[in-house]
């Protein structure tokens, strides 16, 4: 895929309060350190670059608030994404509910057509909680076919596992449709030629 990049991808997080969110976007900013000084650096969107098989591609993130009362302001994020990133804490079950319910409609609304990926933040909290209150990786991968999204992913931005993965995975995708979005182009217009042709 040697195609040049039309424009930097755009990555809105979104999610419950609380399920990791920034902290997901400082692990992969800052990898492998303690992010509590850095937290307040993503308040707003942060260009970024990701190597891709010895590419590099440009990103554009975004955070979100999850509290109720920024409801009204959130739907102002979606326009131009690429990609949203639904994410809840796996030690949440009401994030977990709102990702499949609230976040979802939000996505289907403001972002009609856009790709999204359910990701599942605080995996490490598996080893501290019982595992019968977490929410499994059976019922996350469930969800995710239920809400056809790309496909689920697991992280932990304080264990420091899995968060680049979720990055490339979906920069990939991203890659991906621009790909094909633009072979589909370039097939209309040599069809189109070939019309032309054929008709003189």
């Amino acid at each position: 895929m040697t195609m040049s990049q039309k424009r930097p991808y755009l990555f809105l997080v979104v999610g419950a309060h609380g399920v990791g969110k920034t902290s997901l976007l400082a692990e992969f900013i800052w990898p492998r350190t303690s992010h509590e000084d850095q937290l307040w650096q993503i308040q707003e969107a942060r260009a970024e670059n990701i190597d891709i098989d010895g590419r590099e591609v440009k990103l554009v993130l975004r955070d979100s608030m999850g509290r109720d009362y920024y409801d009204a302001f959130r739907p102002l994020l979606y326009p131009a994404v690429s990609m949203v990133l639904v994410c809840f804490a796996v030690n949440d079950r009401l994030s977990f509910v709102q990702a499949q319910t609230k976040f979802l409609r939000e996505c289907k609304e403001y972002a009609p057509g856009v790709p999204y990926i359910l990701v599942g933040c605080k995996s490490d909290t598996r080893e501290e909680r019982i595992e019968l209150l977490l929410v499994s990786k059976e019922e996350a991968n469930l969800a995710a076919t239920g809400m056809k999204a790309y496909r689920y992913m697991k992280c932990s931005a304080t264990a420091h596992e899995g968060v680049r993965e979720v990055f490339e995975t979906a920069t990939r995708l991203c890659m991906r449709l621009e790909y094909d979005q633009h072979y589909k182009k370039q097939s209309r217009k040599i069809a189109k030629m070939s019309k032309k042709c054929s008709i003189m």
